[in-house]
């Protein structure tokens, strides 16, 4: 089985909200990192990955299952 393959097979199960859920968390992630530079977001750091994690466990769950 391929990569794409694979992909294509977990993503099956992912529903509206699901892709909504990795979009939200793909963006905070990327607020996570962008943390590091800019003083105004480096304070809610700890919020933002409670946040990150919140929205990638059902997705994940919902994937793998």
């Amino acid at each position: 089985m391929g990569l794409m393959s694979w992909i294509d097979k977990k993503s099956g199960k992912l529903s509206a909200w699901d892709i909504a859920f990795v979009k939200l968390g793909t963006m905070i992630f990327g607020l996570i990192i962008g943390a590091f530079f800019p003083v105004l977001i480096k304070q809610y750091v700890i919020l933002l990955i409670v946040l990150f994690i919140l929205f990638s466990t059902k997705p994940l769950y919902t994937a793998f299952k």
